[in-house]
């Protein structure tokens, strides 16, 4: 370690969080040892600048399908997942898209993407309840599995019970929730 960055590395270490010691840090580590500015942001790392263009793009998904507008949310969600494919919030997008999928009617894309995510975000109730509905709905020979979906949906979360409580929490859209309502009905 170099002589100068001792005293700011034991100033930080000795008094807590200390901005002119960080800045100090900040300088020692990139060799600006000259430059005392305590402005100057870091860098962001290019795996938190990803991250952070996805949660935006993401956000931007939810808030379109909140909003109905099902297009818009299907392009977010598959845009998250076409750049971004390595980061966890990659698996929301991927449910997001499965369940924009279902109100687009590509009934075969949703199942195939519902049904990955069953495996990759096992016990996650939104899934089991999704995957529980387009299967009892779409596919009436899958019935007995579609139950045991839902099953698993409730053992996590039993408000999945109450199309209600979806319709207000949950931002699927009426034909997910039409699917839903006839599964509850016809338990």
């Amino acid at each position: 370690m170099q002589q100068q960055e001792q005293p700011a590395l034991q100033s930080a270490l000795t008094a807590g969080f200390d901005p002119a010691a960080a800045a100090a840090m900040r300088a020692a580590a990139t060799g600006n040892l000259g430059s005392s500015s305590s402005s100057s942001r870091p860098r962001q790392s290019p795996v938190a600048s990803a991250a952070a263009q996805a949660l935006s793009q993401l956000q931007a998904a939810q808030a379109a399908q909140k909003s109905g507008d099902y297009a818009a949310a299907l392009a977010g969600y598959s845009a998250v997942v076409s750049q971004h494919p390595d980061l966890a919030l990659a698996e929301y997008a991927r449910l997001g898209r499965a369940l924009m999928l279902y109100e687009a009617g590509d009934v075969s894309g949703c199942l195939v993407g519902l049904q990955d995510q069953e495996l990759s975000m096992r016990g996650y109730p939104e899934v089991h309840a999704a995957l529980a509905a387009v299967l009892y709905t779409e596919r009436p020979a899958q019935r007995l599995r579609a139950e045991q979906q839902f099953n698993i949906a409730v053992e996590f979360d039993a408000r999945f019970q109450d199309a209600a409580w979806v319709r207000a929490n949950k931002a699927w859209g009426p034909r997910l929730m039409g699917a839903l309502t006839r599964f509850l009905l016809l338990q």
